[in-house]
């Protein structure tokens, strides 16, 4: 794992489609958030120990999505995420994000650092809000219309 993280930069890491990205987002925070696997230390080491199994023949796909996830994962605890997430409605626990921030992380360029520019998937994630999911009325990140 390392090695292959090792030789792809990470502003060279290929985007994924939208969908696959956010069955291994879920996969990879599931992994995170739970203790059931003792032989990791960390949160993250969990969720790429998860995606390292999930796309296990497809070492650039699991290179992308781990990059990827670490990077949305900056953002959120960060606290730049704020407008985008909402907790727990309607009797559940689960943090939800908005499906326009999943898009945008499956395909924006990550900086050198394995970042992404902030103000850019800001924006980003605006525009494919408006585009493609203004019938989320619901969500409270007021009038996109």
């Amino acid at each position: 794992m390392t090695r292959a993280v090792s030789r792809t930069r990470p502003q060279d890491v290929s985007p994924l489609e939208p969908a696959e990205f956010g069955i291994a987002f879920q996969l990879a925070l599931d992994a995170g958030q739970s203790s059931d696997n003792a032989s990791s230390s960390s949160p993250y080491e969990r969720a790429s120990f998860a995606l390292k199994g999930y796309f296990a023949d497809r070492t650039d796909t699991f290179v992308s999505a781990d990059v990827r996830f670490q990077a949305l994962m900056d953002l959120y605890t960060r606290d730049i995420l704020v407008d985008w997430v909402r907790f727990g409605s309607g009797g559940s626990v689960r943090t939800e994000i908005h499906p326009a921030v999943l898009d945008v992380a499956s395909r924006l360029r990550l900086s050198s650092n394995g970042k992404f520019p902030v103000r850019k998937f800001l924006e980003d994630v605006t525009q494919t809000a408006r585009r493609n999911y203004a019938d989320l009325d619901q969500w409270p990140l007021g009038d996109f219309s």
